[in-house]
């Protein structure tokens, strides 16, 4: 393969952003890859932006952390919060009140879900 805008020169590697072969005139290093010269610099640049903000998303590489998402917290949370609440109702008035326990139960069950669904994708946001 030759270079695209050097017909005769050799190409040394391909663009990270429009996939030209590129010679050693015209590429650029732009860290995780090669470049078009002055064309798709910020092309390549705005591509290494995209794969970093998706390693933290999914929790890749030097991102991965045993933390669970925001939205597992949240749930899990809210949960507690409701059970909390049906024991004080119940050793308060000493009484079982299912207006209180059905919330409960029905966030636990979101919870569990998160939790699952978390694990089984990878999800970290």
């Amino acid at each position: 393969m030759n270079c695209f805008k050097h017909n005769t020169v050799p190409a040394i590697g391909i663009c990270k952003s429009c996939y030209k072969g590129l010679c050693s005139e015209c590429a650029r290093d732009v860290g995780q890859g090669l470049a078009c010269e002055g064309l798709c610099e910020n092309g390549a640049a705005e591509l290494d932006e995209m794969n970093e903000r998706g390693k933290k998303i999914y929790g890749i590489g030097k991102y991965n952390t045993r933390i669970p998402s925001s939205g597992v917290l949240m749930w899990g949370a809210v949960s507690i919060a409701l059970w909390i609440l049906v024991a004080v109702l119940f050793y308060t008035t000493g009484r079982f009140s299912w207006d209180v326990a059905a919330p409960a139960i029905f966030v636990s069950i979101i919870s569990a879900f998160a939790v699952y669904s978390a694990r089984r994708t990878g999800l970290k946001c």
